[in-house]
């Protein structure tokens, strides 16, 4: 049986970088489930809710309308999730703003920082960092 993470989600209020992303990884057949949020608020609610399944891969653009991709993290980090310490999250973002890169390196629970698009060698990437057994990441 190929490798794949259980559970990814996504964190964009872009819905056309969401269903690309989403179309890359079916393609790739990387994940059993794919969850999406369209806003940093939505993922919380998301995250929040019992029967969802924790995401082994968090996906997180920073600039988003409302609560923005650093407030998502500091509400995140307050949610009583048992898994919460298995997820990797890797902020996928436009911005190359050095001071965001630098924000994030200081940021515990942030595994990367990425720039858009995603794409297949990112993903595979992330695969082999990431998920046990598959490569670095054991």
């Amino acid at each position: 049986m190929k490798n794949k993470f259980h559970c990814i989600l996504l964190v964009d209020d872009n819905v056309a970088d969401n269903r690309y992303n989403q179309i890359i990884m079916e393609e790739m057949d990387i994940t059993e489930k794919v969850l999406v949020a369209a806003s940093a608020q939505e993922a919380i609610n998301i995250l929040s809710q019992q029967e969802t399944p924790h995401p082994d891969l968090i996906l997180l653009d920073i600039n988003m309308p409302g609560m923005n991709g650093w407030e998502f993290l500091e509400a995140y980090k307050n949610l009583y999730i048992n898994e919460k310490s298995t997820s990797m999250i890797v902020v996928l973002t436009t911005s190359m703003n050095p001071e965001d890169r630098k924000k994030a390196a200081q940021i515990t629970g942030i595994a990367a920082y990425e720039i858009k698009p995603l794409t297949q060698h990112l993903l595979q990437k992330m695969l082999l960092k990431y998920l046990p057994g598959t490569g670095s990441g054991q």
